[in-house]
């Protein structure tokens, strides 16, 4: 009989960002700087570096239960991720922001945002999207089912996006932006939500977006800067590049696989279109790195499943669904095989350990 897996050792990673959304929190939250450290030591599981560190990232997983924690504890509330959009300024999105500061307009600012976002943080949920057309729009992937554990994440990434656009606009002109479109439903602090954005608000939408002006992607950008532009796409694209050179096979086709688990069991063929190679030869070149495709989706399913199970109150039903499994029976049986305990054992022994 296999030994069971204690519920805080049993790894897993959703994805990653830089330390300067973790800073953020903490300043937006308004507790005590004296407060900080132990606040980050109790719901942060790895040990990290100062906050300060270049390059330095944070496990999403981390982020969200920090961040579910700030909004019980600290002055904040529910607010915090509206505060931490209020507060961000263009230095805060990493480079990608500071290649869109100096782009000629606002179209191609936001294309230049988008297109480096994964410098500073990347998920397996997907990345941000530029929609244009007759109905722009500037749009953050789902992240849904939402509670307390992942709001405060669309509320930041909206308001900041606001912030962004706001300081980019020449003459200092906010109408750049028509209306907020958020995915989760109406909440009790929607009023707060609707005074911080001061534009019209609708919940339980079907993207998470900023509806953009279409006369305001030609406005020039406050503070564009062609040569400085040039030179920061150079660096960025060095950095991406980089990115793109440490990604083995087994990683891109994981990346690939997260955004479209949910409700659904993605087929080989599938992701071999999407990588541009025949089925058989993504079959190959996993052998090559020792994995499979069918090991690939089960890791996957089990890091996602321990965090869910793990960081947020999401029932088994929710969760089964989310990771394309045929019915709740069917993802429990997997997860006992995972981590030999039942969803819901493992939940409460993992609830226990972190009383204790």
């Amino acid at each position: 009989m296999s030994s069971k897996v204690p519920a805080s050792k049993v790894p897993m990673r959703i994805g990653d960002a830089s330390l300067q959304m973790l800073s953020m929190m903490m300043r937006a939250s308004e507790l005590p700087t004296s407060q900080w450290d132990d606040v980050i030591k109790r719901y942060v599981r790895a040990p990290l570096p100062p906050l300060d560190t270049p390059g330095a990232i944070c496990d999403l997983t981390d982020i969200m239960r920090l961040g579910e924690a700030l909004t019980r504890i600290s002055p904040v509330g529910d607010r915090l991720g509206l505060v931490m959009g209020q507060m961000c300024q263009d230095t805060d999105l990493g480079l990608a922001g500071q290649i869109a500061r100096t782009a000629p307009n606002l179209q191609e600012a936001l294309k230049q945002f988008v297109h480096y976002h994964p410098l500073s943080a990347r998920c397996y949920r997907g990345n941000p999207s530029l929609y244009l057309g007759h109905a722009p729009a500037l749009r953050f992937y789902s992240i849904a089912p939402y509670s307390r554990y992942n709001r405060f994440v669309v509320d930041s990434t909206l308001c900041s996006w606001q912030q962004l656009i706001n300081q980019l606009c020449v003459c200092g002109r906010t109408d750049a932006i028509l209306a907020v479109d958020i995915e989760y439903d109406v909440c009790d602090y929607a009023t707060d939500v609707r005074n911080t954005f001061a534009l019209p608000t609708q919940f339980g939408q079907r993207h998470n977006q900023l509806l953009i002006n279409p006369q305001a992607l030609l406005w020039p950008v406050l503070t564009a800067q062609a040569e400085l532009h040039h030179q920061l796409k150079q660096l960025g694209d060095q950095l991406l590049h980089q990115l793109a050179a440490n990604a083995t096979l087994t990683g891109r086709v994981k990346h690939w696989l997260g955004p479209r688990l949910q409700g659904q069991s993605p087929t080989l063929e599938a992701a071999a279109e999407a990588m541009g190679m025949a089925a058989w030869t993504l079959r190959r070149r996993l052998q090559d790195e020792n994995s499979s495709y069918q090991h690939l989706l089960d890791d996957l399913r089990r890091d996602l499943a321990v965090a869910h199970i793990r960081e947020t109150t999401l029932s088994f039903g929710e969760v089964a669904f989310m990771l394309g499994f045929s019915s709740p029976g069917a993802f429990q049986r997997a997860f006992k095989r995972w981590t030999s305990d039942t969803p819901g054992d493992f939940r409460k022994r993992y609830n226990q350990t972190r009383v204790t």
